[in-house]
């Protein structure tokens, strides 16, 4: 038997780690969602991967806003997800200069505001295949 000083001090041990492990189990973390404008870039991604499995012409605006990323994985996955879908990369390069980046990206605008994924001739590879 432990003497009283030492057995409050197991017991109040036993306790926290009890009610601790109580409290962690309930803890986890945040579930993460698919969102192209949210603030979280895993978040983002999974955005684009979503798009990418499911392709859809209401996902081509979100992606090619974020070929203008400060992440290079994320310009690099949306620009696969793009030509994925669309056939059309306009040479968008991931890596590429800040400058010829945005040449590209002014390109895949022009495209899209002139129906681009929407209009009969704008995609060489059908968008949901």
């Amino acid at each position: 038997m432990l003497p009283d000083g030492r057995m409050m001090l197991v017991m109040r041990s036993a306790c926290l780690i009890v009610v601790g492990g109580s409290v962690l189990a309930g803890c986890s973390l945040p579930q993460q969602r698919a969102d192209f404008d949210s603030t979280d870039p895993a978040e983002r991604v999974l955005a684009v991967g979503v798009a990418t499995e499911k392709p859809s012409r209401e996902s081509v605006p979100a992606l090619i806003r974020l070929l203008e990323s400060d992440d290079p994985a994320e310009r690099m996955l949306a620009i696969r997800s793009l030509e994925k879908q669309t056939g059309r990369t306009f040479g968008y390069e991931y890596a590429d200069s800040e400058a010829r980046r945005a040449e590209a990206v002014r390109r895949w605008v022009a495209w899209e505001r002139g129906g681009g994924a929407g209009s009969s001739g704008g995609v060489s590879a059908p968008i949901g295949q």
